[in-house]
Parts: structure tokens; C-alpha cells; sequence
């Protein structure tokens, strides 16, 4: 996600979360307003939203790359799974690589590492639900 859809999706958050942006030319001191804080406030406050943000961008690397194991798997099941995983991992590894490129990303090891946990995971539930009947892939036209 470029940096500056990152921050404009952070001051929305920060927006909606009760807290004044800044407006532009004015100081945080004179936007500071005495405010009393409902206990419930609170405790919804203790976890910043870049946190939320990080865990849930983790997460959507091992998903995506689950997703997109289950559906080569179903694309191509006579391929062995050796060469699947394979060319899924050649794939994670170049998607990877191509962030260096940009310069709102960066390619991150610990992100390479969660999408080959996501193909992992995601060809395991296919070898488990290729064995369902309502799961099996159809059977290549024969000429």
C-alpha cells in the first residue's frame, strides 16, 4: 500500500477515533480542548491502530498466499505438489523482491516467511479438501 494512502487512512482513524486533527497553520496547543474520558474509551484506546494495521497486513500475507495455494492446487491437480510449491514460492519470492522497486515498500524477510507459511497452509487444506468429493477438480476435456 503506497505511504501516503497510509497516512491518509491513519487520519481517518484518528478522525473517527474522537481525536481533532491538527488544522493546517495551527498548533496542536490551541486545537487542545479539556475532555472527559468514559472508562470504555479508555481501554479501546491502550491498543494503537498502527498495531491493529501491522497485525492484520501479517495476516492478509499468510491468507492471500493460502488463497492462492488452494486455487493452483485446483487449477492443476495432476501436478505434483513439489512443483507447485515450487513455482508458488518462486512467485512469493519475485512479488517479494519487486517491492524494492518502489518507494513506498520494502521487501521484508519475516513478510517472505509468512507467505511461504501461507502456501504451506493453504496446500495442506487442499490436499485435505481434495479429497472431498464436493472439492474434487473436474476432469480435463479429452479430444
Amino acid at each position: 500500500m503506497p505511504h501516503a494512502v497510509k497516512l491518509e487512512l491513519r487520519q481517518l482513524f484518528q478522525d473517527k477515533a474522537g481525536v481533532a486533527a491538527p488544522i493546517e497553520g495551527e498548533s496542536l496547543q490551541a486545537k487542545a480542548k479539556p475532555a472527559v474520558v468514559a472508562k470504555s474509551a479508555a481501554v479501546a484506546a491502550t491498543i494503537p491502530m498502527g498495531e491493529i494495521w501491522r497485525g492484520l497486513h501479517k495476516l492478509g500475507h499468510v491468507v492471500l498466499f493460502a488463497l492462492l495455494a488452494i486455487v493452483a492446487g485446483w487449477a492443476w491437480p495432476r501436478q505434483l505438489w513439489r512443483r507447485t510449491c515450487f513455482y508458488l514460492t518462486v512467485f512469493a519470492g519475485i512479488s517479494e523482491t519487486l517491492q524494492l522497486l518502489t518507494p513506498d515498500r520494502s521487501a521484508q524477510l519475516f513478510d517472505m516467511g509468512l507467505n511461504l507459511f501461507g502456501i504451506m497452509a493453504g496446500l495442506i487444506l487442499w490436499h485435505f479438501l481434495s479429497r472431498l468429493q464436493y472439492f474434487a477438480a473436474p476432469d480435463p476435456p479429452t479430444a
